[in-house]
């Protein structure tokens, strides 16, 4: 799929001079970023954003390499043989109107033209593809995701790009978290999850994959893309349509069948996938990987500066399988109030360099696996400096830190401090928690 993601050239069939069309949108956004040769493709048009219109794909003068189509659905099939012509190897087909409003044979149509002409489908009825490491922005997507190492695929371009201006938006719970790859499938009548599995699973730019999946059409073409991938690196499944109601809604959406969701758990698990039952489990778990990997080992330390926090994270620890031996320290390097069993407490009057004195003296890299760190705002806390503190061992500590800065306001900046250091953040010790399960599991650690 090398040409898909690192086209030398891209056409626009159906760009628009309309600012409310998805022609226009696409066109825009390719212009923004993309390096290579940009082509509109529109009969009624000699030039759109300063760029020279062309009537057909036969009448570009350059090779071309994906096509982004946007035009009406009863019209596609021949543009795509069109642009088997032309030499296009690859169409995004962002037009819907196909199986997932009722029109099944015209998108079996679509994919006979695809394969009489040579050219491979990423659609219809999507959002379009995006490579945020290249600057390719193939989609209508108000923004380009920031860079990074998390790819995702999803069947869903509205939920693709609620998560885009999520981690686009500097929320302090998304910095540092950047995307290589962005696929939208709509109805992926040709290509389709064990397609982007097979390419990512040795893509360099992706070290964490997240799928959004209603339905798959080959379970065992699945089941060993999804094997493959996963024995490489970490693969998160969000499966919609887990109930009832949720599969009805499924069948309308991209007509795909939606299955049983314990099913799909069953397989996905099986074949080394982390089953996720929510979004922002989904990237909080895709976050702890990409910043700092799975733990070491199911012996995990909690420092906190509240009872009642570390309270709840020792008993999602307990409850997820992970152990919390008591550390082999001096007791008498914190007050004599302070409780030096797992969890260490440091007392709510701790300031930064309390927590340092609790990390050198308590968090042994051959002991723990993993380290959470608590903080809750109280009179005397310190949560910026705090967290270079925490910043600060966590290069060195060889597991992953996890920092629980609990509340909002008063630690804004102390979670600010700690994502842009390369510290997964989470506003409660159930999130960390689950989200460190997750990479155990995949790990095989638990």
């Amino acid at each position: 799929m090398e040409r898909l993601f690192e086209p030398r050239a891209v056409a626009v069939v159906g760009a628009s001079r309309d600012p409310r069309k998805v022609g226009h949108s696409v066109l825009r956004n390719l212009l923004a970023g993309f390096e290579g040769e940009v082509y509109p493709v529109n009969p009624h048009a000699d030039e759109i954003l300063g760029v020279r219109c062309y009537p057909s794909l036969s009448e570009v003068p350059g090779p071309v390499d994906l096509a982004v189509i946007v035009v009406p659905a009863p019209i596609v099939p021949e543009i795509v043989r069109e642009a088997g012509e032309a030499g296009v190897k690859y169409c995004v087909v962002i037009s819907a109107g196909f199986s997932e409003a009722g029109n099944e044979e015209l998108e079996r149509e679509l994919v006979r033209a695809a394969r009489e002409a040579g050219v491979r489908i990423v659609g219809p009825n999507c959002l379009g593809i995006i490579n945020a490491r290249s600057g390719l922005n193939a989609s209508f997507a108000a923004e380009m995701p920031p860079a990074g190492s998390i790819a995702f695929v999803s069947q869903s371009g509205a939920l693709a790009t609620s998560v885009i201006d999520w981690f686009s938006s500097g929320d302090v719970g998304a910095i540092g978290v950047g995307f290589s790859k962005f696929v939208s499938l709509g109805n992926a009548a040709d290509l389709d999850f064990p397609d982007f599995l097979e390419y990512l699973a040795g893509d360099e730019e992706t070290d964490v994959v997240v799928l959004y999946l209603e339905g798959v059409k080959d379970g065992d073409a699945f089941a060993e893309a999804l094997s493959a991938c996963a024995g490489r690196k970490p693969v998160i499944v969000l499966k919609g349509g887990r109930t009832e109601a949720g599969a009805e809604a499924v069948s309308t959406h991209t007509g795909s069948l939606a299955g049983s969701g314990e099913v799909y758990r069953g397989v996905i698990e099986q074949c080394g996938g982390i089953f996720v039952e929510g979004f922002e489990e989904a990237f909080d778990t895709a976050k702890l990987l990409a910043k700092a990997g799975p733990p070491r080992s199911d012996r995990v330390l909690v420092v906190t500066n509240a009872g009642g926090g570390g309270i709840l994270a020792a008993d999602a620890l307990h409850e997820s399988g992970f152990r919390l031996p008591e550390p082999d320290g001096d007791p008498s390097v914190l007050p004599e109030e302070a409780a030096t069993g797992n969890p260490v407490d440091v007392l709510g009057d701790a300031d930064a360099e309390r927590y340092r004195v609790a990390l050198e003296e308590f968090a042994d890299p051959d002991r723990y696996g993993a380290v959470i760190v608590i903080l809750t705002p109280q009179s005397v806390t310190e949560p910026a400096r705090t967290a270079r503190v925490v910043a600060e061992f966590a290069e060195e500590f060889p597991g992953p830190v996890l920092g629980v800065w609990m509340g909002r306001h008063s630690v804004a900046v102390g979670v600010r401090t700690l994502e842009e250091a390369g510290v997964p953040t989470f506003p409660s010790p159930e999130r960390a928690v689950r989200a460190l399960r997750n990479a155990a599991l995949w790990a095989k650690i638990i």
